[in-house]
């Protein structure tokens, strides 16, 4: 689905339009009736899901569903959308705190990472930028894993160079490639 680049944009858009994130099927229920009330077009909850991950799907939105996000997030469509995005310098700093730096932690810190739909890894920080997986739910990364990341990034996927695995290192190896890391806590 994620053949639209300006798509994650939109819906962080709309979601701060929402002011709550949409993560289940309440959630995406009131969005829909929100969008209804607000700009007075209908989007059902199921294509709402589709658009947000929550629920697998291979086709690409259509352009009146992009339209209809775009305007209840306070543009004139999607195209308008677009070119707002393309207008704003896309470089700035990190002003909250919504990151977690290596060079921060000490050996032994421990992290939790989760992304949708339901994944959920917990790392020991061993220095010079390198984790090791405790434990993983739902996700490629194993227990033993060994990553080497220097910043933990809210809202961002994860991009790890390879995972030194039982001695040997995979490919490079990202996750939350669709929403980024939704989970992002000190232990």
């Amino acid at each position: 689905m994620e053949q639209i680049p300006e798509l994650q944009s939109l819906r962080e858009a709309v979601e701060a339009r929402f002011k709550i994130p949409v993560k289940t099927t309440a959630g995406f229920e009131r969005l829909s009736a929100a969008i209804e009330f607000t700009i007075g077009e209908s989007l059902g909850a199921s294509t709402l899901k589709r658009l947000w991950g929550y629920i697998p799907s291979r086709t690409t939105p259509r352009l009146t569903t992009l339209d209809i996000l775009s305007r209840y997030a306070g543009h004139k469509d999607f195209k308008a959308f677009c070119a707002s995005l393309h207008a704003e310098d896309s470089s700035d700093f990190l002003g909250d705190r919504n990151y977690i730096t290596a060079a921060e932690l000490s050996p032994g810190d421990r992290i939790r990472i989760g992304w949708p739909p339901n994944r959920l890894v917990t790392l020991s920080y061993l220095g010079d930028d390198r984790f090791e997986v405790l434990e993983s739910l739902n996700a490629r990364l194993r227990q033993d894993d060994r990553i080497e990341v220097s910043c933990l990034l809210k809202g961002w996927p994860l991009f790890v160079p390879g995972i030194l695995r039982s001695g040997t290192l995979t490919p490079p190896y990202i996750a939350g490639k669709a929403h980024g890391l939704t989970i992002l806590e000190r232990l």
